[in-house]
């Protein structure tokens, strides 16, 4: 995995998009999680449609100082539509219907 100053380079100045990094860390999440077990939920699907609404405003010239950049959100915050927990067993069925603010601000 590349350095975060690397990744927001490549991804501002054309050499690669966010969509393919963000690939290429769903195919190493697919091969190690099995043993690490460190996500309780991962939709590639929604992360892949992420990466190229980045793309897309890359492309627009807007100034995304984190561009491309992957981050996974513990389950003691709330993600609509993703587990938050908390590590608890009274909350594994709770699906907020909505974003925390550091989670919304992306």
């Amino acid at each position: 995995m590349s350095p975060i100053s690397e990744i927001v380079s490549r991804v501002r100045g054309g050499t690669t998009t966010a969509e393919r990094i963000a690939g290429e860390a769903l195919d190493r999440i697919a091969r190690i999680e099995p043993r690490i077990e460190a996500f309780l939920a991962l939709d590639r699907e929604r992360v892949l449609a992420e990466a190229r609404l980045v793309d897309a405003r890359v492309e627009r010239g807007e100034e995304l100082p984190l561009a491309g950049v992957l981050v996974g959100i513990k389950d003691n915050m709330t993600a609509e539509g993703y587990p938050a927990t908390c590590g608890s067993r009274i909350l594994e069925r709770f699906a907020p219907g909505y974003d925390a603010t550091a989670v919304a601000r992306r």
